[in-house]
C-alpha cells in the first residue's frame, strides 16, 4: 500500500510510505557486500530504509528497488539508482537501523518508471477504496 506523507515536510517531491524490497551494493570493487532491506518511505530524490545492519559508508552505492508495474498487480520491475547515505540511526520502536538515502543518478528510464510506479499505484489504491466504499 502506498500513501502520500503530509505534514510539516518541505520537500521538493512528495514522499510516499511504501513497503518495497531494495538491495544496496557498494560501488567499490574491494567491497562486495550486498544489503537487502525494506524501503519505508520513498520520493524521486531519496528513500528511508530499515535494516538489521547499520550500513555506514562514504562510498557511492547502487540501490536496486523492486517496484510494481502499473499495468498489473503481480508484475514487477527492478530500478537501479546510484545513491549516497545521508543519515543512520537506531529505531527503538522497530529494533532496526533507519538509514536515509539520497539519489544521485538513475539508470536509463528508471526515474520515469519509479514515478509511474508511485503515482499509478497510489491512484489504483484510491480507486479501489472508492469502489469498496461505493458498494
Amino acid at each position: 500500500m502506498i500513501t502520500e506523507r503530509r505534514g510539516s515536510d518541505r520537500r521538493q517531491y512528495s514522499r510516499y510510505s511504501v513497503d518495497w524490497m531494495a538491495s544496496l551494493m557498494p560501488r567499490s570493487e574491494d567491497n562486495e557486500e550486498i544489503f537487502h532491506d525494506r524501503i519505508s518511505d520513498l520520493s524521486l530524490v531519496g528513500a528511508g530504509i530499515y535494516s538489521d545492519t547499520n550500513i555506514s559508508t562514504e562510498d557511492r552505492l547502487v540501490m536496486l528497488i523492486t517496484t510494481p508495474l502499473p499495468d498489473g498487480e503481480s508484475r514487477k520491475t527492478i530500478i537501479g539508482i546510484e545513491c549516497t547515505l545521508r543519515s543512520s540511526s537506531f529505531s527503538e520502536e522497530r529494533q532496526q537501523f533507519h538509514t536515509g538515502v539520497r539519489f544521485l543518478r538513475f539508470h536509463g528510464i528508471d526515474k520515469h518508471l519509479l514515478a509511474e510506479a508511485l503515482f499509478t499505484q497510489k491512484e489504483s489504491i484510491i480507486r479501489r477504496s472508492r469502489r469498496i466504499s461505493d458498494s
